[in-house]
């Protein structure tokens, strides 16, 4: 609609930061999603409990919280929030959050002994690095193109 001009060039720009800020928080929940245990994992292993149950819980904030800052971000960039600092404080939140989640999924996996890490633990790395400076130029130019 916007080839048209049906819509403004403001209302295109502002559908592009929601997609994009809606990708990036999907794209969070899905990594976080694979990291919750299934109950034929439990039965096999045989580790404290405690590790899995912080690694269910700190998925399950990570994820809660992402779509509540997704959801402040999304009302920012349509200014039903006026204040731009929302949007900003809600990309830093969210970078904080899932990295501290990250951290400790990571630490839980290796003390459950779990096979997903076993198996993964030299792959970890490259991807992170890789993901990591993807991440870093999505939030710049999105951050610069404000």
């Amino acid at each position: 609609m916007g080839v048209w001009k049906l819509f403004e060039s403001d209302v295109i720009w502002k559908s592009f930061q929601t997609i994009g800020l809606l990708a990036l928080v999907s794209l969070i929940v899905i990594a976080a999603s694979n990291f919750f245990g299934n109950p034929e994992e439990a039965r096999t292993i045989i580790q404290n409990p405690s590790f899995r149950l912080m690694r269910n819980l700190t998925v399950g904030t990570l994820i809660t919280s992402s779509s509540l800052l997704a959801l402040f971000g999304v009302l920012t960039i349509w200014e039903v929030i006026t204040d731009r600092q929302v949007l900003y404080r809600s990309l830093s939140s969210l970078t904080i959050l899932a990295f501290t989640s990250i951290i400790i999924i990571i630490v839980c996996l290796e003390r459950e002994k779990n096979p997903i890490w076993i198996k993964r633990a030299g792959e970890v790395s490259g991807a992170a690095i890789f993901f990591g400076v993807i991440f870093a130029l999505m939030l710049g130019a999105f951050i610069s193109g404000s």
